[in-house]
């Protein structure tokens, strides 16, 4: 606005999640870019102070113009204003935010404590596809969903026994998830 402030319009995101509550996909609202980009250095960052690759892009309605966020806390009033969003639609519970192999645990967790400081009490549910030991032994309790990528179950087959037992650990916080990766993990074992 005229005086510095973000201020969000989540109509189009509505329209998208009531689309597919209406096409009947109504489990889960999964919020993807966040934290954890498997490309993250491949395209620059246009908020270092982030740490992760966030792209949020917004409109300057003074001069008509596109921007990227940049400032660390454009971003904390993004997440605070989009998860007061999703509480005041009745669809925080079903909210996950999502990351897809993240590769730098440090900035994962980093990200991770700024997205809960901006949900001011309330849960945060993370989901994240793996690819690295490191990541399932050290995000276990905020992973509520893990999903091992195949070439992770592949290279580390002989740590399996306890992949899989991290996973199932976790199967109260995922209960749509875990339960069907650890059977795709059974599944490629068998091959």
């Amino acid at each position: 606005d005229s005086n510095g402030q973000l201020h969000c319009d989540f109509t189009a995101f509505d329209r998208y999640v009531e689309t597919a509550f209406a096409s009947g996909i109504t489990q889960e609202i999964d919020l993807f870019g966040l934290v954890g980009n498997w490309d993250r250095n491949k395209m620059g960052n246009p908020m270092p102070e982030y740490g992760e690759p966030l792209r949020l892009r917004c409109l300057d309605e003074a001069t008509n113009t596109y921007f990227f966020l940049s400032q660390l806390d454009d971003c904390r009033s993004y997440y605070e204003q989009l998860f007061a969003h999703l509480q005041e639609k009745g669809w925080w519970e079903k909210s996950y935010v999502m990351a897809d192999e993240p590769t730098n645990l440090e900035s994962y967790h980093n990200c991770m404590a700024l997205i809960d400081s901006c949900a001011h009490g309330q849960k945060v549910k993370y989901k994240s596809a793996v690819n690295m030991p490191e990541f399932m032994e050290e995000c276990k309790e905020a992973g509520h969903s893990i999903s091992p990528a195949l070439s992770f179950i592949m290279r580390y087959r002989d740590q399996m026994p306890q992949i899989k037992e991290a996973i199932r650990a976790n199967i109260p916080l995922g209960p749509l998830h875990n339960p069907a990766n650890l059977m795709g993990i059974e599944a490629c074992e068998k091959v």
